[in-house]
């Protein structure tokens, strides 16, 4: 058996199927709650979803929203390079999401703080606020090389 080059991996029709299938049907949602949908008519019904969500929810949508195709690439080569020890890196996150969960969002929750900047504004100080704003301002436009470069 010859292993596989680029030229002969081809997608078949099921594969267009799915991928067509799956931007149909996000574009269906998007127009629906676009045009259809409930509006919100303030930054906090937006961000806190009108505070009618319950904490699993919110917990699932920060979590899914910081999965990036760098972590699903690089997990995949991880494992495939250094094995099964990234098991360990799925009890972590279980902890820290059991922590999330019941630790810190409940105090989001009952504060009714919209991100972790209030927080900190509240707790300390308005210098305090904007230093963390823009040590993660620093962050991420040191990660933008990497996020970019390592799915090419």
């Amino acid at each position: 058996m010859t292993p596989n080059t680029p030229s002969s991996i081809t997608l078949s029709w099921y594969d267009y199927t799915i991928f067509v299938g799956t931007l149909v049907s996000s574009t269906l949602i998007g127009i629906y709650y676009g045009c259809f949908g409930t509006k919100q008519g303030t930054t906090r019904e937006y961000l806190m979803g009108g505070t009618t969500m319950k904490i699993i929810p919110i917990a699932i949508s920060v979590a899914v929203s910081h999965i990036s195709g760098t972590m699903l690439l690089g997990t995949a080569s991880e494992v495939f390079r250094y094995g099964g020890s990234v098991w360990l890196t799925v009890v972590a996150l279980t902890v820290m999401g059991f922590l999330t969960n019941f630790v810190y969002l409940p105090v989001f929750y009952k504060l009714r703080l919209k991100n972790i900047y209030d927080y900190l504004e509240q707790r300390f100080d308005k210098k305090t606020r904007t230093l963390a704003i823009v040590f993660y301002m620093i962050t991420e436009i040191l990660l933008f090389p990497v996020h970019a470069y390592s799915p090419s």
